[in-house]
């Protein structure tokens, strides 16, 4: 079984692209994961990753390039 539930925080942004399996496996590993559970928004979740670390706007296409996605640029400012 998979450390991401399908409760996880992380299994959203994940399975949408909007962050890769190492971060992923980074959010999960992080001795402060549990304050998610706080957090019920997926902005909420998106905001935590960058502040910890994990999650770096500036590098956003590294889950993939935007036009592979098919994702929309809202990160850019």
């Amino acid at each position: 079984m998979s450390a991401e539930s399908s409760t996880s925080p992380i299994v959203v942004p994940r399975q949408s692209g909007l962050i890769t399996p190492h971060q992923a496996s980074r959010a999960l590993a992080h001795p402060r994961y549990g304050e998610l559970a706080g957090y019920p928004a997926l902005a909420d979740h998106l905001v935590w990753l960058v502040l910890r670390g994990i999650l770096d706007v500036d590098r956003r296409g590294e889950a993939g390039d935007e036009e592979d996605r098919g994702g929309s640029h809202a990160f850019e400012g």
